[in-house]
């Protein structure tokens, strides 16, 4: 995913106009188990949009709201909640449902 992508996914998804140019990439999260790939999920803040926030996609999001970061709703799926929580501490990267590698994996790694 690029700044353009996630402009693009942001129009589609919640009907907001985005310059990529006022995207500010703020964490990488790598996860295994959150489907049936692994996948690398990058969080992007802004400030700036146009439009009003809508819930563009009611087949596969139940609704749309805003929330502080520090008061967030109990059910909110995992990775996204921890990229979010990264985001709040200042990691720019972290790992997810990733099995450590053995003492074995590791010497043979070195």
């Amino acid at each position: 995913m690029s700044a353009a992508t996630a402009v693009r996914e942001a129009a589609e998804e919640v009907g907001v106009l985005i310059e990529a140019a006022d995207l500010i990439h703020v964490h990488t999260i790598h996860v295994n188990g959150s489907g049936r790939e692994p996948r690398l999920g990058l969080f992007f803040a802004t400030h700036h949009w146009t439009g009003e926030p809508a819930n563009r996609e009611p087949d596969k999001c139940f609704k749309l709201a805003w929330f502080a970061l520090d008061d967030l709703p109990e059910q909110i799926i995992d990775y996204p909640a921890a990229g979010i929580a990264a985001y709040r501490t200042g990691s720019t990267f972290s790992i997810r449902g990733w099995t450590p590698p053995s003492s074995t994996q590791r010497a043979a790694i070195s």
